[in-house]
């Protein structure tokens, strides 16, 4: 359904539509950064006062497990608050980067879509929330919000581009495929 597409492949096409969305990190950050505190305080709670002194852990063995209970989680949330998703339709085509999964945009040929329709969906019962997603008819790409555009395959795949402007990109779309 995309393809990789490498920067050298750039042409100096005209940019008809571009869009970059981040993670509604307000309350992403108050949720992260509580469950942090809990699942921490938690682990804490039993290596220092459930875990008997003379246990196998020794001090060092906790030390560790108290440092990566910190560390994992705030990589998570550093790298949460990195993503990023770019939209482009540029005259060479439809692309999106999901940073920092993807190193390089994705192309999506459009030469197999038969609809492009801007929508209003349920993220959670429709693709199981935000992120890539996949489902059993096709795939999205989200990051906030409700609003995207749909584009139905001709094999009845459908692929998902969630937008804050989902009709501007919509219209950019059948432009470069009325141009195709």
């Amino acid at each position: 359904m995309e393809t990789r597409w490498n920067m050298a492949d750039a042409t100096d096409g005209k940019v008809l539509f571009r869009e970059e969305q981040r993670f509604n990190r307000g309350w992403l950050f108050a949720i992260m950064v509580a469950g942090e505190v809990i699942g921490l305080g938690g682990i804490a709670y039993v290596l220092l006062v459930l875990v008997p002194a003379d246990s196998v852990l020794s001090p060092l063995a906790k030390g560790l497990i108290l440092a990566a209970s910190v560390v994992a989680p705030a990589v998570v949330l550093g790298l949460t608050f990195l993503t990023n998703m770019t939209t482009e339709v540029r005259e060479d085509g439809l692309f999106v980067r999901y940073f920092p999964l993807h190193r390089s945009p994705r192309r999506i040929p459009l030469e197999d879509v038969t609809v492009v329709e801007a929508v209003t969906y349920r993220p959670v019962m429709e693709y199981g929330g935000w992120g890539i997603r996949r489902t059993r008819g096709g795939k999205a790409y989200n990051v906030r919000g409700n609003r995207g555009v749909k584009l139905r395959m001709g094999d009845g795949r459908h692929l998902l581009i969630g937008s804050a402007r989902p009709e501007e990109l919509a219209a950019a779309i059948e432009e470069l495929r009325r141009r195709g």
